[in-house]
């Protein structure tokens, strides 16, 4: 797998209903274990930094990443959204979206042309709703973020 590319996994966010699994770590979190990661040296905030390196090593192993501090976890989606953005198109260049995209990433991209002189494309999809690789491709620039 390449590096350096970005993953989005917010499924779980607004999926219904929840598995059981889910459900059960969730009330054990809230229950038992519930405490600030890396906040403070007693017993649940150590078990809780335990928790949240051993997700960010769970997920490096899923996507082939080589450090799991480059993981980042958001508040939500909107934020995630924000922070990826922001983080690669706050100096200028070039960006490239869909028409598809949620008015969190449109208004952005807009936010960052007027206030970063980042310039955007946004392509199209077909008439079967796809947006073919070669138009990402076609839109790639040198200075494509």
């Amino acid at each position: 797998m390449e590096r350096g590319f970005e993953v989005y996994l917010d499924n779980a966010a607004t999926s219904h209903p929840k598995p059981k699994g889910v459900l059960e770590a969730m009330q054990d979190v809230l229950t038992v274990s519930n405490a600030n990661a890396g906040r403070s040296g007693h017993k649940r905030a150590l078990k809780a930094g335990r928790m949240v390196l051993s997700c960010r090593q769970a997920l490096c192993n899923l996507l082939d990443a080589e450090e799991s501090m480059s993981v980042v976890f958001t508040a939500n989606c909107t934020e995630a959204l924000n922070l990826a953005l922001k983080g690669v198109g706050g100096k200028g260049g070039h960006i490239v979206s869909t028409m598809l995209e949620h008015n969190s990433v449109l208004r952005v991209l807009e936010e960052l042309r007027q206030r970063a002189n980042v310039e955007y494309t946004l392509l199209a999809p077909g008439p079967d709703g796809i947006i073919e690789p070669e138009a990402i491709r076609r839109a790639i620039r040198p200075d494509t973020v």
